[in-house]
């Protein structure tokens, strides 16, 4: 049996989270977003996650599945009670065992024991398994979107957002 393990991200951890976030990106927006919609460079997402790690100490959650990267998250405090998910994704191996469900409770529950009591998050517009990943979550959509804008064009995000009381 597999023994699964959350903890803090260090900063030996950066080449594992920019390894599993670029394999998540391409299996799981492959089909919603044109060819030219890339990830930044990995010199790139190595510089900013290693600040976010300098910035964020706490914020950013590691599931370890028999002592390998099989996820992570991070959020950001907006005000003083609300907080961003701003990144929660797994390595598509292990997509559909319930990591991202313990993963994402953990980080809400941390959340909530630095006085957080809302989470927000944008979603990309379309992307099903997030939505009904975030729905069964207890997430809501508030009817915000907006257009993203990077160097190959634009995409649609929706806002949602879960009240962290009751946890």
């Amino acid at each position: 049996m597999s023994i699964l393990t959350i903890r803090p991200a260090l900063g030996r951890d950066v080449a594992d989270i920019v390894n599993v976030q670029q394999e998540s990106w391409q299996a799981a927006y492959k089909a919603l977003l044109p060819d030219q919609f890339l990830l930044r460079k990995e010199e790139e997402r190595i510089a900013i996650w290693q600040q976010r790690l300098v910035d964020w100490p706490c914020h950013t959650l590691l599931a370890e599945v028999d002592g390998n990267i099989a996820g992570f998250l991070f959020w950001q405090p907006e005000q003083r009670t609300r907080a961003l998910l701003r990144s929660l994704y797994l390595h598509p191996f292990f997509w559909n065992q319930g990591i991202g469900h313990q993963l994402l409770r953990q980080g809400m529950a941390d959340m909530r024991d630095e006085g957080i009591q809302r989470v927000d998050l944008w979603v990309l517009a379309n992307n099903r398994r997030a939505e009904h990943f975030y729905l069964r979550e207890g997430f809501r959509y508030d009817g915000r979107s907006q257009l993203q804008a990077v160097k190959a064009g634009e995409y649609q995000q929706r806002h949602m957002f879960r009240l962290l009381a009751g946890l």
